[in-house]
């Protein structure tokens, strides 16, 4: 039995090794900690995975097998920058190294997709731009206060810096806002959903969407899943670790230093790295002419 935590990102990441394991015959079942709505509609995993509070779950399911924690954060490998969060869970949960991403599957249902396709709909007519962008700026460990989104980590943009990167970025393209926080300012020109939009329905639109644009969060995961190309910028994660580097066009602030944040090991090493990173993810005017500019080349060189 393998217990699988924290957020959706893990849990996306999980799929490759726990299918290979379903393949060999040892997967006897998943405990979702940390949700399952990834899992649903899988034809191997679904009806392997419980929820944490599955009535019987102990006696029917668990006192039997063996319980495995998988825990890529705390893989040698992961955390001297030598291996992914997909590699480090085929390690934990196959057993074997693995320097190869494969991609998720995720399947999604008709209601799902038809959603998505009249989001779309809307966007465009809104907006009246042939492709359409979808633009995850913040992360969860992202927090509101005086109106603003800020995150302590360092994982997420800056809000004015997500305004700016619209204003230029909405002259061609519609934007569509992924997140949890809403957003109160005025005349910013993107398609923000009135109400928190569940992640499969997120997933949906990803898939129909041109383009990608997000940091160390969920959405790109999903885009990664579902071929989709896009650009992520990494803050104070390394993109070996949380990102797919062979895939995404990967944002960095140039001739800065990252201290790595122990994450799930050592909480002071957190506090220590989350100063010593601040400013990461701030970007001045010619910085984000720079990001701008590679954004559009890459749409341009991967979207028709």
């Amino acid at each position: 039995m393998f217990f699988i935590n924290g957020g959706a990102g893990r849990v996306i990441a999980s799929i490759p090794s726990l299918e290979e394991s379903e393949k060999r015959g040892e997967l006897a079942g998943i405990v979702c900690e940390g949700g399952m709505e990834f899992y649903l509609g899988h034809p191997t995993l679904q009806d392997k995975a419980f929820d944490v509070n599955h009535k019987g779950l102990f006696d029917l399911i668990i006192k039997n097998n063996i319980c495995v924690s998988p825990e890529p954060y705390r893989d040698i490998e992961y955390y001297n920058q030598r291996s992914s969060l997909q590699h480090s869970f085929w390690f934990e949960i196959v057993g074997e190294r693995n320097n190869k991403n494969h991609k998720p599957n995720i399947f999604l249902n008709k209601q799902e997709e038809m959603t998505a396709i009249d989001i779309l709909g809307q966007v465009r007519s809104q907006h009246q731009k042939e492709k359409t962008i979808v633009i995850q700026p913040f992360g969860r460990s992202s927090q509101m206060g005086a109106g603003i989104v800020y995150d302590g980590s360092t994982r997420s943009l800056e809000q004015s810096t997500f305004i700016d990167l619209v204003g230029e970025l909405s002259k061609e393209y519609n934007i569509i806002y992924m997140g949890e926080h809403k957003l109160e300012v005025v005349n910013l020109p993107i398609f923000q959903p009135n109400d928190i939009m569940p992640l499969r329905n997120w997933a949906a639109i990803i898939e129909a969407s041109d383009y990608f644009i997000g940091c160390d969060s969920v959405g790109q995961h999903i885009a990664y899943a579902f071929d989709k190309p896009g650009t992520v910028i990494c803050g104070s994660t390394f993109p070996i670790n949380t990102t797919y580097p062979e895939h995404f066009n990967i944002i960095e602030k140039k001739d800065s230093q990252r201290a790595y944040s122990p994450i799930r090991i050592a909480g002071f090493g957190c506090e220590e790295a989350d100063r010593l990173n601040d400013m990461l993810m701030t970007f001045d005017k010619d910085e984000l002419k720079i990001i701008i500019q590679s954004i559009k080349d890459h749409i341009k060189k991967t979207t028709k």
